[in-house]
């Protein structure tokens, strides 16, 4: 974990909105996942209910709470972008289990200015109702098409950017 204002290689974004609980689990296993890939990097959680119970979860997990008062997730993105100093930045859901897809993403860091830990590819799981899930494929095949990009996952919610593409 990195004090303010020095290189970080990583920044992590973790948006909990509309929500009041998160587990404690996730931070242990991202700091060990982490920790094995590099020595630079820093954790926030953005939300819009800073509770004593999200604080407690929290003290000493080397995590920063940001609130803000939106409950829009673009809004909540924002806040860490602009806070985050990584070189890359991840932003990940705070219900994760398996947070393999963080080694993944890391070792993909250099092929591409966004990396998506799509659902939809070979080994990609996606645990959500059989309508949702067909829904979800459909509105990603129509805005992929219509804004002709060639990403089948536009909607998943863990993905890496490089920095600089951010910044601008």
């Amino acid at each position: 974990m990195n004090p303010v204002n020095t290189s970080c290689e990583l920044s992590i974004i973790i948006p909990v909105i509309g929500k009041n609980y998160i587990s404690e689990n996730l931070f242990y296993q991202i700091h060990d996942v982490l920790k094995s890939l590099l020595t630079h990097y820093e954790i926030f959680v953005i939300t819009d209910h800073p509770t004593h119970e999200i604080s407690q979860i929290l003290q000493n997990r080397h995590v920063e709470i940001i609130s803000f008062s939106s409950s829009k997730y673009g809004t909540a993105l924002q806040a860490g972008f602009d806070r985050a100093i990584g070189d890359f930045i991840i932003v990940m859901d705070a219900d994760q289990k398996n947070l393999t897809f963080l080694r993944y993403l890391w070792e993909a860091r250099f092929t591409a200015d966004v990396v998506i830990a799509s659902r939809y590819i070979s080994g990609g799981k996606a645990h959500m109702p059989l309508l949702r899930t067909f829904f979800s494929k459909v509105l990603n095949t129509v805005f992929s098409r219509g804004l002709d990009l060639q990403i089948r996952d536009m909607s998943c919610g863990i993905r890496l950017y490089k920095t600089q593409v951010i910044k601008k």
